[in-house]
């Protein structure tokens, strides 16, 4: 096992212009991960290792690095765009009391229901591997993101339009409060007041 080297150059010539080189430099560290020829495995937190996957050839690690880079990037890109995308949820969570979500709700906004910050990140995300994945392995992410971001609906809130390069609300349902209630969120008596 040696310590998984990445091609930083092409991970970085294949990101879009407008992502920021500390980020890059940042999400191109892979430390604690190791190969063991087109395996990658990775040290836990605890001690011991575990494969987190399995390369096809040479292509598919590149690809598979590539993506992983992604994901963290847009992560945090989620994270520093978080307050200016919160104004475009209908309902919004205050705080938890005796077991369930208060919420506050908009008059005016995008999306008709609670804030879901995973949504800007998928979408970023989505953008981001586009013009480097072959289109059926895209069309997979795009599949997986679309049952990631409709997780808590029963009846699916979420399509991903692939021109607009973006999520769309099909439906007017609502978030399920858990695995253990299917009670739909949140219920009027949870609405604690209007923010703008």
């Amino acid at each position: 096992m040696e310590p998984l080297t990445i091609d930083k150059e092409w991970i970085t010539d294949h990101l879009p212009d407008d992502v920021p080189s500390g980020l890059i430099d940042k999400y191109c560290n892979f430390r604690g991960y190791y190969a063991d020829g087109l395996k990658v495995i990775c040290e836990g937190d605890r001690g011991g290792f575990s494969e987190v996957y399995r390369a096809k050839d040479y292509t598919d690690l590149q690809l598979w690095e590539f993506m992983y880079v992604c994901r963290n990037i847009c992560l945090e890109l989620e994270l520093k765009a978080r307050a200016e995308n919160s104004v475009k949820w209908r309902y919004v969570k205050a705080h938890a009391e005796k077991g369930k979500w208060l919420y506050y709700e908009r008059d005016s906004y995008v999306y008709n229901t609670v804030e879901d910050t995973r949504l800007y990140w998928f979408e970023e995300y989505l953008r981001m591997i586009k013009p480097v994945l072959p289109q059926a392995q895209w069309n997979k992410e795009v599949k997986e993101y679309t049952s990631l971001i409709n997780r808590w609906y029963k009846k699916a809130h979420w399509s991903y339009d692939c021109n607009k390069m973006a999520f769309v609300e099909i439906s007017d349902s609502r978030p399920f409060r858990s695995d253990f209630d299917d009670t739909e969120e949140p219920a009027p008596e949870q609405i604690i007041g209007k923010i703008s």
